[in-house]
């Protein structure tokens, strides 16, 4: 372990000294080490400080191609705090990994708060859209598009039922045209509407993705 990550920790944690955001790209692509000594420090470091870093983390790489935050982000969707599960939701918008739908499900019925909620609803959606063009595990589009039609039809936000829908949208045509017939969606919407908002959907390509990167 290097010193100059060791005072990065330090930095993050010392409430009494600038906040290290010219420092952060030092946590891109963290392995397993580092990634413990981190998870050691998160919980001594205050809300306000986890909430900036989270924050800058999502605007650094939008900024930087190159720099990767995933594993910090994966960590954060258990944060104490929304705000910050949120958060570390959105920055994961470019991640491909099947694994997430697992917490994102788990997010999306589970957690108390809208926006966690609302956001795990988006970044389902992006997993439905690239099932159009990559393959994915057996039976990973109908754990998805079940999740969102619960959250659709049963959501007490309008917000998350409002998002959990939109997704749906972005099923592969195949697949989602195949279910219509017999499947759940037809208890939520009807073939046209879903039409409708597939095509409103592919016209602005991966805004839902793309766009949630500067929610707040």
């Amino acid at each position: 372990m290097s010193a100059k990550f060791d005072d990065l920790l330090i930095a993050l944690e010392d409430a009494g000294r600038p906040f290290p955001v010219e420092r952060l790209s030092d946590l891109s692509d963290l392995d397993r080490e580092r990634m413990q000594r981190l998870r050691a420090m998160w919980p001594r470091i205050a809300d306000d400080r986890r909430r900036d870093l989270m924050t800058a983390l999502g605007q650094l790489a939008d900024d930087h191609i190159e720099f990767t935050f995933e594993r910090i982000n994966r960590f954060a969707i258990d944060d104490p705090l929304a705000e910050i599960r949120a958060q570390a939701i959105r920055n994961l918008w470019e991640c491909e990994d099947p694994r997430l739908v697992g917490p994102l499900l788990t997010a999306l019925a589970g957690d108390s708060h809208l926006e966690v909620r609302a956001a795990a609803g988006t970044a389902l959606g992006a997993f439905l859209f690239l099932g159009e063009t990559e393959a994915l595990p057996s039976g990973v589009l109908p754990r998805i598009e079940e999740g969102l039609l619960a959250a659709a039809t049963s959501d007490s936000a309008d917000e998350v039922r409002r998002q959990a829908l939109r997704s749906t949208a972005l099923a592969p045509a195949s697949y989602a045209n195949a279910e219509l017939s017999t499947g759940p969606l037809r208890h939520a919407v009807s073939t046209s509407a879903l039409a409708s908002m597939r095509l409103c959907t592919r016209s602005r390509s991966l805004v839902p993705m793309g766009g949630s990167r500067t929610a707040t």
